[in-house]
């Protein structure tokens, strides 16, 4: 019963359930969002999957958790597209205003996942989560 207390806690304080020799960490996952039907989506791209050794239609999508070792709790992600436009298979909508939280998105989606996995986590830690490692794959 502990475990459901510490989830619903903010990530990086110390609870119950915490041990002083568990390391709290953040991970970043790139995971693919295929969207194989899909032909009318907003920033729509070829994505390549890198199990099945072909291009498919979807995202990468990049998520950002933080863990003890023993609880994942994810924190944020975000919805990448691709930067190049022949692989590009539905444009974003121009007529947002660029001041909002939805065009901010829509320019993140096509930067680097390495830039976005340093916004990430930059935005973690000013929000008060703590840990003394980044853990991802290459």
């Amino acid at each position: 019963m502990a475990e459901v207390y510490h989830v619903a806690g903010r990530p990086g304080d110390q609870s119950e359930s915490y041990h002083e020799s568990r390391e709290n960490v953040l991970i970043v996952e790139d995971t693919l969002f295929e969207r194989n039907r899909s032909k009318n989506v907003e920033l729509l791209s070829r994505v390549f999957d890198h199990v099945k050794h072909r291009y498919t239609k979807g995202f990468r999508l990049l998520t950002l958790g933080w863990s003890d070792g023993n609880t994942f709790i994810p924190v944020s992600g975000s919805l990448l597209s691709s930067s190049d436009d022949k692989n590009l298979l539905k444009k974003a909508d121009d007529s947002l205003d660029k001041r909002s939280i939805a065009a901010r998105r829509r320019s993140q989606s096509g930067r680097k996942a390495t830039e976005v996995m340093l916004e990430l986590i930059q935005s973690a830690l000013k929000s008060g989560i703590s840990a003394s490692y980044v853990l991802f794959d290459t």
